[in-house]
């Protein structure tokens, strides 16, 4: 029998036919008029090509199913087709605390393709939390697992439709769905906490000026990195957005300039270009040598492109950049609590609690981030709204802090 390397569903090879679900327990009969696939893998890269035109929902439907086939094949030793719903059970208390940690995750991200890729992250739990000492930890949050079950139940149910399997093994697990959900009772007025604050985004921006500048390529790399930023900042983009954008994006109407995009749910809209946003355009126009300093309607340019072939980069390298400037700011937040004396306990801790915060972080988190400063610099509500593009205001409401900013002041004076 062949030794299974562990690594993404791009890369993982399934050459044992006691695994590969050749003939695993849940296979239909096959119908040679509309057979999708003869094992799992197929099958899954099958479900995942009906969303090509949805990278993000693909991305996001590749994740789950990799952690299932990879669960099904090292920890239960057979086939994604022989799963029981008593299995699926099993893997939905796994996603929870998946252990051995150090086979399950890392604690950064990295590329699909390397031998140190996990599929989850880990993060390291502070003595006080962990009840001793600190201990890394990747266990899925309840309200992860609801998606992750969601995400499964749809795979399995595509399966079932296209004649591969015979029944959903998801279906029969509701219990499992009604005990997750009270784990995580709904919250109205819960706050979105992912985002970088103050201290966090300008040691996200001192991580670009740190980038070398020397050759052609570090300007390059550098340039590309405080586009992205202003990107980030000035738009409030999703990842897949800028990953899919290109130069005649942003046109003019009159005078005022506008970044045209299509975003969730194939909505298309249109973002105000602040003179800021319009300023990092020109520059980034400039260094790259485009003929114009802002794009005409014709200019199919990639928004961000890869410095080796000038193509249009994918969302997940935008966050394999992103990854390795938000360990740089980490690194710097970190040298300032190290500077600190021995008595300023809580800004010491402060800076090393932030320093772990923003090495969790993601291109979304820069969404986020926007939204919450636009917020705060004073933009109405229903402005920041239309920038965001929620249909509910509800959702603009979960990024203002002042109410509890000023509970917690008031609460301070018993200290001062």
């Amino acid at each position: 029998m062949t030794t299974l390397l562990f690594a993404s569903l791009d890369f993982l090879t399934i050459d044992n036919a006691e695994l590969d679900g050749s003939h695993g327990m849940n296979r239909a009969p096959v119908n040679p008029s509309e057979s999708i696939a003869n094992d799992d893998l197929s099958a899954a890269k099958a479900f995942l090509r009906e969303y090509q035109a949805t990278p993000t929902t693909q991305r996001n439907y590749t994740k789950e199913i990799e952690r299932l086939i990879l669960w099904s094949i090292f920890v239960q030793a057979k086939p994604l087709s022989s799963l029981s719903s008593i299995d699926m059970k099993e893997f939905v208390a796994f996603l929870a605390d998946p252990q051995p940690i150090q086979q399950w995750a890392s604690q950064r991200k990295f590329p699909r393709n390397s031998v140190e890729w996990r599929p989850f992250t880990a993060r390291l739990i502070s003595a006080a939390k962990a009840g001793g000492k600190p201990k890394l930890f990747a266990g899925l949050a309840a309200s992860s697992r609801l998606v992750a079950m969601a995400s499964l139940s749809s795979f399995f149910g595509w399966l079932v439709d296209s004649g591969y399997l015979i029944k959903n093994p998801m279906r029969q697990i509701k219990t499992t769905r009604k005990a997750i959900r009270a784990e995580h009772p709904i919250q109205g007025k819960a706050k979105v906490s992912r985002y970088l604050d103050d201290e966090m985004w300008a040691a996200f921006q001192d991580a670009i000026e740190m980038l070398p500048k020397e050759s052609a390529t570090d300007l390059d790399r550098y340039e590309r990195a405080k586009f992205i930023a202003a990107l980030i900042l000035f738009l409030a983009p999703r990842a897949s957005e800028l990953a899919n954008g290109k130069m005649s994006d942003f046109k003019p109407e009159g005078k005022k300039w506008w970044w045209h995009v299509v975003g969730k749910g194939s909505k298309a809209a249109q973002i105000p270009v602040v003179d800021g946003m319009k300023e990092a355009l020109i520059r980034y126009r400039t260094h790259l040598g485009l003929p114009t300093p802002l794009p005409l309607d014709d200019d199919d340019t990639p928004l961000l492109r890869s410095l080796k072939d000038g193509s249009r980069i994918t969302d997940r390298h935008l966050n394999t950049i992103l990854d390795g400037l938000f360990e740089a700011a980490a690194k710097l937040l970190e040298q300032k609590a190290a500077e600190l004396p021995a008595s300023a306990l809580v800004e010491k801790a402060e800076y090393q609690t932030r320093a772990g915060k923003i090495r969790q972080a993601s291109a979304h988190w820069g969404r986020h981030t926007s939204i919450t400063f636009q917020i705060r610099s004073g933009i109405p509500r229903s402005i920041v709204q239309l920038t965001a593009r929620h249909s509910d205001a509800r959702t603009t409401d979960k990024y203002t802090h002042e109410d509890a900013d000023h509970w917690h002041n008031e609460a301070q004076k018993l200290h001062d």
